[in-house]
């Protein structure tokens, strides 16, 4: 709870917790100053909570779906260089993507823009997972 918040906007910070493992769901009430009226809608969000795998020269992509409003698509983008790129986008209903064919001993880090369907066209990112693709070897014995 923030009390007679001072900046505008306010921010919150949630130290102490791992996203990788649990996801947190926020909302906002609104209350006046002397604690009588609150506001009477809101909204939970959840971000996506992504994660994934090295998998033979491939990096498997998994997530949980966003809550807060109707996700139109989920886009799946990659860092390159100083920036991201998109690699693929996915139907409101996925929640994995597989990328193959990656270049040996390089590091692929990942997120996930989930964009509104309708509404504001709002959007949220996920945080970000980063793996390195495994090789699998057999030996035929």
């Amino acid at each position: 709870t923030i009390n007679s918040p001072a900046g505008n906007p306010v921010t919150y910070n949630h130290t102490g917790i791992n996203p990788q493992i649990d996801q947190y769901s926020y909302y906002i009430i609104a209350v006046d100053s002397c604690g009588n009226n609150k506001s009477k809608t809101y909204e939970i969000h959840s971000p996506v909570n992504i994660s994934g795998k090295g998998l033979n020269q491939a990096s498997q992509i998994n997530w949980k779906p966003y809550t807060g409003f109707t996700v139109k698509t989920y886009t799946i983008q990659k860092r390159k260089g100083a920036g991201w790129i998109t690699v693929y986008v996915a139907a409101n209903t996925d929640t994995t993507y597989t990328e193959n064919n990656l270049t040996c001993n390089i590091v692929q880090t990942y997120r996930i823009l989930s964009t509104e369907n309708g509404g504001d066209n709002a959007s949220a990112y996920s945080d970000t997972v980063a793996m390195r693709w495994a090789f699998l070897a057999y030996s035929g014995k």
